[in-house]
């Protein structure tokens, strides 16, 4: 069996074309990993800021509350 190079240039080629679109297709799995890691820490981050926006406003109102019912009943 005889090898040319034109054969052996195809066969390295079309083994180079394989490994590219497998170093491309993980390189898109990788960066899809990395927005989804992005998107849950986004969400966890919207449902943290919220609660802690509640959590705020609520001890506000009960600052509030008690210096101003403080301010009445000294007044009375």
């Amino acid at each position: 069996m005889e090898v040319s190079t034109a054969n052996l240039c195809f066969f390295f080629t079309s083994d180079l074309a394989v490994m590219e679109d497998l170093v491309n297709f993980e390189l898109l799995k990788v960066i899809g990993m990395c927005l989804q890691i992005i998107q849950i820490y986004r969400f966890i981050w919207n449902v943290l800021r919220l609660s802690m926006r509640h959590v705020l406003a609520s001890s506000l109102l009960q600052v509030t509350t008690k210096y101003f019912c403080n301010v009445r009943s000294s007044k009375i």
